[in-house]
């Protein structure tokens, strides 16, 4: 039996780099709301790590809904755990691992130090700059990154450009990102200076103007092979944070970047990457990961051109659920939109969710969603965080 488990601290523990990261509450919030997220990805007679009783009768329902076999399994029950074969999280970090060991997991199916070390270093996002040049396949490819120790330097890169994007090396989901206009302020210099002392270098970029965001997602498999599982096609705030996904499938995501790019330009980039994933991850790597890519526009020649690696995320990723909503819980040709939303206030998400569920009624045939309102995740007077799907 496989044991799935939804941990999105793991960007922040694996920044922070100890075994005793204790994440802010509304990290853990986060975690105790989305805990049914793995549903939606995990494999058939699985369990599911889960928080109360609502979420396990929550689970019940999806089940029939969806002829599903899964079960929900409390932190409390891990220790008497007698068939368990594998513990798929979001992601392995030292502070997963020591909440596993404490909890009764056996050392068996934990990852190595060894491990975490090299997946940090993967992580780091100076492995998204160092592949960057290497996919610049032709005309119709864009991008610059480049990794600062100093912030004499930085400042250089930011006055020579109208706009930066500045991001921390360790940090993912839109956090740890920094805008400036061609001039590094002092509460940047500040910032700027006390990332590079912690995390050795400071990640400057020009920026674009974006037309779409979208992704391509893999999984390095036990031979060493990266193994392309399909697109993704999301979409962000104003300042970058990942808001929700299209639910498309492939062939439409790859119609509607052809609108852009030449189809053959995408396809061998898809080529390209898997290549160079395998020469420089290998075996240091099991797992699912994805490619942040985004079209951008231009006022020459070519008019839009692919950013083919914008980061590189070494952990299953929200892109990745979608696609597995979309090709296993929706008809091949439906669309729809997946949608994430924090609330300030208790109640607000439960209103909400109440005032959807009449608006846009569900429709199930065949365990498949054909139209309507559907929430990935239960939504309670306590919940500050929803996931929900809405089929056209």
């Amino acid at each position: 039996m496989e044991l799935y488990l939804f941990n999105p601290e793991h960007d922040l523990a694996l920044a922070h780099g100890e075994p005793h990261y204790l994440p802010p509450q509304i990290v853990r919030q986060f975690a105790q709301d989305y805990a049914l997220l793995p549903f939606w990805y995990a494999k058939d007679n699985s369990s599911l790590l889960l928080f109360s009783e609502e979420q396990q009768q929550f689970l019940h329902h999806y089940n029939r809904l969806f002829n599903r076999s899964l079960t929900g399994i409390f932190h409390s029950q891990l220790k008497e755990l007698s068939d368990l074969s594998k513990i798929n999280p979001w992601g392995w970090n030292t502070t997963l691992i020591e909440q596993l060991i404490k909890a009764g997991i056996t050392q068996q199916f934990l990852p190595s130090l060894a491990y975490i070390k090299d997946l940090t270093q993967l992580s780091h996002r100076s492995f998204s700059v160092n592949l960057l040049p290497q996919l610049q396949l032709s005309t119709y490819f864009c991008g610059e990154s480049k990794l600062f120790q100093s912030v004499e330097e930085l400042n250089g890169f930011v006055q020579s450009h109208s706009h930066s994007v500045l991001k921390e090396p360790l940090s993912g989901s839109g956090r740890g990102i920094m805008w400036c206009e061609q001039t590094l302020i002092p509460s940047l210099q500040t910032w700027a200076k006390r990332v590079i002392e912690r995390q050795n270098g400071v990640i400057a970029e020009p920026m674009y103007s974006k037309v779409l965001d979208f992704a391509m997602e893999f999984e390095m498999d036990s031979n060493s092979q990266c193994n392309f599982v399909g697109y993704s096609m999301f979409y962000t705030s104003s300042l970058g944070s990942y808001q929700g996904n299209y639910l498309l499938n492939d062939k439409e995501i790859e119609k509607r970047i052809a609108h852009y790019v030449p189809l053959e330009e995408l396809q061998l980039l898809k080529e390209k990457i898997q290549s160079h994933l395998k020469d420089l991850v290998g075996s240091t790597y099991q797992g699912f990961l994805g490619v942040d890519m985004m079209i951008c526009s231009f006022s020459d020649f070519p008019l839009y051109r692919i950013h083919p690696c914008v980061e590189v995320n070494f952990r299953m990723n929200m892109g990745l659920v979608a696609h597995s909503i979309q090709a296993n819980f929706m008809d091949y040709n439906a669309q729809g939109k997946f949608t994430t939303y924090y609330y300030r206030k208790e109640g607000e998400a439960l209103a909400e969710h109440k005032m959807m569920e009449k608006k846009y009624p569900s429709i199930i045939k065949n365990n498949k969603l054909v139209s309507g309102y559907l929430p990935l995740v239960p939504v309670t007077s306590t919940s500050r965080y929803r996931a929900w799907v809405i089929v056209e």
